[in-house]
């Protein structure tokens, strides 16, 4: 009996090293691939903010009307408005393949089925949201909205450990330890 739950124990242990191998090697991976993409950006004319990690908040310099608008801020427990694309990362172009938008015009380029989004309770409106509440989001985007500005165009890389980590998901769309590209816009914020 002892040698069998040693067996179990040693099995068990294996396991856990083997799955946290591949974790630690996709992390490795994942790392080097957006640090060359945000070294990449240095190059044009955009701003960039690290949240943590490697999870990224990139936009374009603001415009004056953008600017004098800087005030009003995304905040905790704020009701957020927000269009949103996302997508598997392109380490290329950021943008690779869509797989969710609320705005009709993406989802129908990318050729996504709308009555089939329809029926996960994604409208072609702004999704709206009480800013905070960790369960409304994939956690990457949550954290890419703090301090976001009302009505300017952002992109955000997240890594897996903050998108959907080592699990499929979004109906088997995004295969494991994938990395997301989210271009998002808060179109409304009540305070």
């Amino acid at each position: 009996m002892k040698l069998k739950l040693l067996f179990i124990f040693l099995s068990l242990h294996f396991l856990v090293s083997c799955i946290s191998e591949e974790r630690k090697t996709r992390e490795d991976e994942q790392h080097k691939m957006i640090e060359t993409y945000i070294l990449k950006l240095d190059d044009q004319e955009v701003e960039y903010v690290r949240i943590m990690g490697d999870l990224y908040r990139i936009t374009a310099p603001l415009s004056p009307d953008e600017a004098s608008r800087a005030d009003v801020k995304v905040e905790l427990q704020d009701s957020i408005y927000v269009n949103y694309v996302m997508s598997v990362f392109d380490p290329e172009n950021g943008r690779g393949e869509v797989f969710l938008s609320n705005i009709e015009e993406e989802a129908s380029v990318a050729g996504l089925n709308l009555d089939v989004l329809a029926s996960f309770g994604v409208t072609m409106n702004p999704l709206g949201i009480k800013y905070g509440n960790p369960t409304d989001l994939v956690m990457g985007f949550n954290y890419a909205l703090d301090q976001s500005l009302e009505g300017v165009k952002y992109n955000v890389v997240v890594p897996f450990e903050y998108g959907f980590g080592d699990k499929d998901s979004w109906v088997n769309a995004i295969p494991p330890y994938s990395t997301l590209f989210i271009e998002y816009t808060v179109v409304k914020i009540k305070k």
